[in-house]
């Protein structure tokens, strides 16, 4: 596999083996599809981007790898309580990727990013939430 999608899959084991305090799907993909829009339970799909850069030198490399987390879960009353309560989860979302080391790979996370928090377009839309957390990964050769 690339090393990409072997990011990817050692991602997905970190969020798998978090306690989220309820029972959270994780699922990688290549790309999101409109069923997963339609999720009950809160899901997060790990989407492997792929390389974003290289530095090198005489002695050795270092290669950046971007992979997207997305956090959808249906909103039941989409006030500031329920709101408040994400905000909180994508909070733990970004300090786990921020701690974690990842199993398997020899990759480290430099990046999260987690701008906007959620999205407000589908907040009014959709009573979905949604965020998306950009972590970039740094692998030396």
């Amino acid at each position: 596999m690339s090393r990409t999608v072997d990011i990817a899959a050692a991602v997905v084991s970190l969020l798998e083996s978090t306690d989220f305090g309820e029972h959270v799907d994780v699922r990688r993909t290549w790309a999101p599809t409109s069923d997963m829009l339609e999720v009950q339970v809160p899901l997060l799909l790990v989407l492997p981007i792929g390389p974003v850069g290289v530095n090198a030198s005489r002695n050795s490399a270092q290669e950046d790898y971007r992979i997207d987390v997305c956090l959808l879960k249906k909103l039941n009353r989409a006030d500031n309580d329920e709101l408040d309560d994400l905000s909180d989860w994508c909070e733990t979302i970004v300090d786990l990727f921020r701690r974690a080391r990842l199993s398997g790979v020899d990759a480290i996370c430099t990046t999260v990013e987690n701008q906007p928090i959620f999205s407000i377009e589908d907040i009014k839309e959709r009573r979905m939430m949604k965020s998306v957390f950009s972590l970039t990964y740094r692998c030396h050769r």
